[in-house]
């Protein structure tokens, strides 16, 4: 995938990244955009590390569950949630919501979107 030398300039976090990919690389192939972005949790990470979740609802499952992992852990967590009662929201120790009004497309879909966290962070 990578050459060795390439491989020794990684960082600690990259360097986790690209054993998770080696130890699945038969998975890989068949995840879902949202199963390759639940990061695996890992410990040694410096104590004061920051976890920055991003979600609209705030609720997704798979996010709170790891997030939960995360504060086990005893790391610090933002989030950017579309709503500020929600349950992501209540777990942060920081949280900015951009309460935006849900939009229902295509017989129900939420087309809301994370728009508005790029104009945060670019900003």
């Amino acid at each position: 995938m990578f050459t060795y030398d390439v491989i020794q300039k990684f960082n600690d976090t990259e360097i986790h990244i690209y054993k998770f990919i080696v130890a699945n690389l038969d998975k890989i192939p068949y995840m879902t955009i949202r199963e390759l972005s639940y990061y695996p949790i890992c410990d040694g990470f410096p104590s004061n590390t920051v976890i920055i979740a991003l979600s609209e609802s705030g609720e997704s499952k798979e996010l709170i569950n790891m997030i939960s992992a995360f504060l086990q852990k005893g790391y610090y967590i933002m989030s950017v949630t579309n709503h500020s009662q929600s349950t992501l929201s209540a777990m942060s120790d920081w949280n900015i919501s951009y309460n935006m009004k849900r939009i229902r497309a295509n017989g129900g879909f939420n087309a809301t979107t994370q728009v508005p966290v790029l104009f945060l962070f670019r900003g």
